[in-house]
């Protein structure tokens, strides 16, 4: 790797690095509030207003890290998507099974809701969701292949 490259690779990744090592840091010392107020309310009579103020400062702490972190990393995940070349071809889709699709968890949820207030058996219409997330895989893939396969003859007749 040369002096160019190694720039580059530490200019795009060190930013990141370093945002990350120090949420993590940030994210570990946020545990201190909460521990520190909890040593001290044995000590004192106002048990609640100061282990809420522990919390409050956990919060704050997460939050912090959460700053530090998200910017750098978030907006590289994008430009990576962005900058995708392959993004044409995964929208050249059928405009019926993107309908299709489109409608069918709203749709789940709706006979879901249906099953589970009419029977009120809440205990066993949760068997929707996993029988629904098979099925959705199945009809995407079925969706896919038959949308590729007339795209094929489509282009093998012409």
């Amino acid at each position: 790797m040369c002096v160019r490259e190694s720039s580059d690779f530490f200019s795009k990744f060190g930013r990141r690095a370093t945002a990350l090592a120090v949420a993590v840091v940030v994210w570990i010392l946020a545990a201190l509030p909460v521990i520190i107020t909890g040593l001290l309310a044995d000590s004192s009579g106002s048990e609640g207003l100061l282990i809420g103020g522990g919390v409050c400062g956990t919060l704050v702490l997460v939050a912090a890290g959460l700053l530090i972190f998200l910017p750098t990393n978030w907006a590289s995940s994008v430009q990576s998507v962005l900058n995708r070349e392959d993004i044409e071809e995964e929208q050249a889709s059928s405009p019926v099974g993107s309908a299709i699709l489109g409608a069918y968890w709203p749709f789940v949820t709706a006979i879901y809701l249906a099953w589970s207030f009419i029977t009120r058996d809440w205990g066993i219409t949760w068997i929707v969701w996993p029988v629904a997330g098979v099925l959705f895989a199945a009809v995407a893939v079925f969706i896919s292949t038959a949308w590729s396969v007339k795209n094929s003859r489509d282009v093998s007749a012409s």
